[in-house]
């Protein structure tokens, strides 16, 4: 045989196959191996269509070549299960707790939903082990000490609990990583550190985010110098950072975001020469500030948004080379951006947003890898910085609300420009748009509202913009519409706030090859549309509100979801537009010229959420349907129409309603038992009808009522409610007003207004919204929407949850409260209602009894008015807790006694009114009643000093009486000398009449004289004769 014979190929090949044989033989898996891995198969409960290993598990093959299953010599090594669908128990009974050779094991992201069992520990040669997410709940067993080799522990899990740290790890010493985000872990936080610190040397990674992790953190931490990652994010650790941690050395990520931190930010933490990441946003009471920087800095993220970090920005900010995101955005930073920020070229991410920032912006022409510069909401100055169009990676350009003014240059570009998002709105740019936006190819978002521009310099600039999806120009001094046609992609679209006139282009409505969704055109003096038009078939949102239109209200397309006419001059009713189809949910048409009745057919489309016809001329009675349909409702205001007869009593057993407004109608009986279904009710106004009956005690489980108005009815009776301490905790505007109260005010439910007895610092100032309209704001800026705020109120679950849905499909509209209160005597119309304002009236009714001392519990309370009833007593002192009182009317009373001194201190009070009562005493002083006027305290004869007469121009009841002294009655000279000028008077007068015939004779005559110009002669003559006898 010959050499080449010896090594043809067909002999290469035996040999591979028998090499190939002889090695899957040494990994061949064990048929004891196999048998337990079918037997676990056999005793979980796993999804067929999900699971994608346990699935194909069978004894037609090798379980060593079945996926994730990795074995050494026949035995089972690595077992990975994570994301199969297992639901169903893991008990010690399984057979998995007898592969005893595993090193790793991963039942990650599955639903076991039982306890870790305790056979956990028997898998002493793992490394590796991963629970995380996996359905486990309940304490973590502490036979996981059993396993020393570990290396690796995840055990994540929200629904974990771990009793004893310190007993858990006292034998794992070669652990180099822990993940326990979202554990219980419930130890302190020197003893949690601390065991720790004292078991895991050789600890590299430690992640305990998103979990109960109570502080304080301990300096035992520094122990662990092997120490690389620090994952606290979302933690409770309300602490100080300790000074120690700057001794980390080999430190590359610290994650303490969220965690309630406080006190001042160490600023050596900074300077760990192996730092990469520094995350400490979202600590609202943590304060530092940014230190210099060396130039062999390591940083390459830095989080510090959302704290009190102060200051100005040092120059050696240009030392961080490496640096690729810098959040500073919400902390208090101050000064000029240092020019040294142009040396940031490896940057990505820059947002320093909501600060106070000042003068230029530094040049970032350097920083080739920009993706995205946020710098608004500071004072940043002059022009617009326009180095930044140039960058090749740049994708958003964020420089709304600061102070750059100015014309806008043409700029250069690049044809390759990614640049999609441009903000320049609510600054004080003007003149004409540059061409040189719409040679930016990608922008798809334009928001330049709120500056003065008054036009573009080319008519159809903006055919150059095709990819636009959004523009908004309102806010601006526009007295046409530039050209739009041809823009394909246009989505959103506001003109609004301008100065635009005459008809709306039927143009318009084929922007966006019929794709356009939201078209603001609100607040201008636009008067119709040219004809014919046509609306696009994907319109969901109009709003033509506050303009001209008049006559005829067009057949508003099906598909139309938010529509606003108010505030306009139409005249007729749409009743073409409802229909069982239409599927409109926001629908106002207020403050029209609509006359006639609210036809039923407005009731056909049973999904408007919000429908306003409010300050209309609309007649006849409520549709009994548009009650009926309430279960699928969120608002209905009517107020201000010439709406008669009764509220029909048919409000569903599922009604949804959270504002109703009746206001200002001619609506009589009784208020409807069946109102009481209402259960989310927030805002109730039946003011200025005509209802009678009893005080709606009916309403009293409505917990979350806010506003209640009564005014001005002809309503009777008692205002307590049997059985009803807790009604209405989060009351905020109560009105009875005007109408036939009476009984003795209720102390009881008083002390249940929670809503009014908030102190100072404890309430976040906002707009009441959300529940109630009544102006309709479309802002179509989808990244910095303001709708449904966080509100201080908390609501039934399937109010909110309608709120959520509604805030997600229709972004653009937010509407807030409105009510009409009565402010310093006058009724006003407040448009937007803060959540700190609170009021009770009950003036005008014939209550009696004295004021109750509860009152001066509600400490938020702004206005209060018990005026024309039939109180007594005296003027409790516990009203000098009122410190947010603006206004105080008690007048017309009966009230007695001294004016309590305890309302010297309501430095906010504007207004009070105390008179007609029977108050005595001295004013008190005091700087807010020192600039009260006489008004407020005449009709008490017993009141002296400012700003009526002096108390020393009064004689006190003992004032002529000394008990200490013999000398006798002290004579009051002033009366004396009045007394003597009196009777001179009168004697000088009356003694020549009286003595001398002469001088009666002539007065007679004169008197006779005035008298017969007003009586007949007859009386005169009578009146003379009886005179002269």
């Amino acid at each position: 045989m010959t050499n080449n014979q010896l090594f043809s190929w067909p002999f290469i090949f035996s040999i591979l196959v028998t090499l190939c044989t002889f090695l899957v033989s040494g990994d061949q898996c064990l048929g004891s191996q196999q048998s337990l891995l079918l037997q676990l198969k056999n005793s979980l409960d796993f999804g067929s269509f999900s699971s994608e290993k346990l699935v194909n598990w069978n004894e037609s093959s090798d379980c060593c070549s079945w996926e994730r299953v990795t074995c050494e010599e026949g035995r089972v090594t690595r077992l990975n299960l994570s994301g199969e669908a297992i639901s169903g128990g893991l008990d010690n009974s399984s057979t998995l707790f007898n592969l005893q050779h595993l090193k790793s094991l991963d039942l990650s992201d599955n639903a076991f939903n039982s306890t870790i069992p305790s056979r956990i520990g028997n898998l002493t040669n793992l490394r590796h082990l991963n629970l995380a997410e996996a359905g486990f709940v309940g304490q973590i067993p502490t036979e996981i000490s059993h396993l020393r080799s570990l290396v690796t522990l995840d055990l994540s899990n929200s629904r974990l609990e771990i009793p004893n740290l310190s007993v858990l790890v006292q034998n794992l010493s070669k652990l180099q990583e822990i993940h326990l985000d979202g554990v219980n872990i419930s130890a302190h936080g020197n003893r949690w550190c601390q065991a720790l610190s004292s078991s895991l040397p050789n600890l590299r990674v430690l992640s305990l985010s998103d979990g109960y992790v109570p502080g304080p953190l301990d300096e035992s931490l520094v122990e662990l110098q092997s120490l690389s990652v620090i994952d606290l994010e979302g933690t409770n650790l309300s602490s100080p950072v300790p000074e120690s941690f700057a001794k980390f050395s080999n430190l590359t990520v610290l994650n303490l975001r969220n965690c309630e931190l406080h006190g001042t930010f160490p600023s050596g933490i900074f300077q760990v020469p192996t730092l990469q990441i520094l995350d400490i946003s979202s600590n609202e009471f943590l304060e530092g500030t940014v230190p210099e920087f060396q130039i062999n800095n390591s940083l390459q993220e830095l989080h510090l948004s959302s704290t009190k970090f102060s200051g100005k920005l040092p120059a050696s900010l240009g030392n961080l080379w490496n640096l690729s995101t810098l959040d500073l955005s919400k902390c208090q930073f101050n000064g000029i951006l240092p020019t040294s920020m142009s040396n940031l070229t490896e940057v990505a991410h820059i947002d320093l947003s909501f600060n106070n920032f000042s003068g230029l912006v530094p040049s970032f022409s350097l920083s080739m890898k920009l993706v995205q510069i946020d710098l608004s909401h500071n004072y940043l100055t002059a022009e617009i910085p326009l180095d930044l169009f140039v960058l090749p990676c740049l994708e958003t350009i964020q420089l709304s609300n600061n102070q750059f003014s100015g014309l806008i240059p043409e700029f250069k570009t690049t044809s390759s420009s990614l640049l999609d998002t441009l903000d320049l709105s609510h600054n004080k740019l003007e003149g004409l748009l540059p061409t040189s936006i719409c040679k930016l190819g990608n922008l798809t978002s334009l928001y330049l509202s709120y500056n003065k521009f008054n036009g573009t310099k080319q008519q159809n600039m903006f055919r150059g913009c095709s990819n636009l999806d959004t523009l908004d120009l309102s806010y601006n001094n526009l007295n046409s519409f530039p050209d739009l046609k041809n823009m394909s992609w246009l989505r959103d679209l506001s003109f609004s706030n301008n100065q635009i006139s005459g008809q709306i282009p039927k143009w318009i409505w084929k922007v966006g090859d019929g794709k356009l969704a939201n078209l603001n055109l609100s607040c201008n003096y636009l008067v119709g549309m040219q004809e014919p038009f046509v609306f696009p078939e994907n319109l969901a949102t109009l709003d033509l509100h506050f303009n001209k239109l008049q006559g005829n209200i067009p057949v508003l397309p099906k598909y139309l979801k938010v529509v606003d006419l108010s505030s306009n001059k139409l005249t007729s009713f749409p009743y073409d537009n409802f229909d069982n189809d239409t599927e409109i949910t926001f629908f106002s048409l207020s403050n029209n010229s609509l006359t006639g009745v609210i036809p039923e057919r407005i009731c056909a489309p049973g999904n408007i959420l919000i429908l306003d016809l409010s300050h209309n001329n609309l007649s006849g009675k409520i549709p009994t349907c548009l009650i009926e349909t309430s279960g699928s409702r969120h608002m209905l205001n009517l107020r201000k129409n010439n709406l008669e007869g009764p509220i029909p009593d048919v409000f569903p057993s599922g009604c949804t309603l959270t504002a109703l407004d009746l206001n200002g109608n001619f609506i009589e009986g009784k208020i409807p038992k069946s109102l009481a279904n209402c259960s989310a009710l927030e805002f109730l106004d039946l003011g200025h009808n005509e209802l009678v009956g009893k005080f709606p005690c009916l309403l009293k489980n409505i917990s979350d009522l806010l506003i209640l108005i009564l005014r001005s009815n002809k309503l009777y009776g008692s205002i307590e409610c049997p059985n009803a301490d807790g009604s209405w905790p989060m009351l905020h505007i109560f009105d009875a007003a005007d109408n036939n109260f009476s009984g003795e005010l209720p102390r009881r439910w008083l002390t249940n207004l929670q809503g009014m007895a908030v102190k100072n610092g404890d309430s976040h100032v906002e707009v009441l919204r959300s529940g109630g309209l009544m102006r309709m704001v479309m802002n179509p800026k989808s990244h910095a929407r303001n709708v449904y705020p966080r509100n201080l109120y908390s609501r039934n679950a399937f109010s909110r949850e309608r709120e959520r849905s509604f805030s997600r499909d229709y972004p653009h509209v937010t509407y807030e409260y409105t009510a009409t209160v009565t402010i310093k005597g006058l009724e006003q119309e407040l448009p937007k209602i803060l959540d700190i304002f609170t009021c009770i009236d009950l003036s005008i009714n014939s209550f009696h009894g004295q004021i109750p001392e509860e009152l001066g519990q509600l400490h938020a309370l702004y206005i209060l008015n018990l005026s024309h009833n039939a109180l007594i007593g005296h003027i409790p002192s516990s009203i000098g807790n009122l410190r947010n009182l603006e206004s105080l009317d008690l007048s017309w009373n009966n009230l007695n006694g001294t004016i309590p001194t305890q309302l010297q201190s309501l430095n906010f009070l504007q207004v009070l009114n105390l008179s007609f009562n029977q108050l005595v005493g001295m004013i008190p002083t005091g700087n807010q009643i020192q600039t009260l006027p006489e008004d407020s305290f005449i009709g008490n004869k017993g009141l002296c000093g400012f700003p009526l007469k002096n108390c020393s121009d009064k004689v006190a009841p003992n004032a002529t009486k000394n008990n200490h002294s013999n000398s006798g009655r002290k004579i009051d000279w002033n009366l004396v000398s009045a007394e003597i000028g009196l009777l001179t008077g009168f004697g000088a007068v009356v003694a020549p009449i009286v003595f001398s015939r002469r001088w009666r004779i002539w007065y007679y005559e004169r008197v006779d004289d005035i008298i017969s110009k007003i009586f007949p002669l007859a009386i005169s003559r009578k009146w003379f004769m009886w005179t002269d006898i």
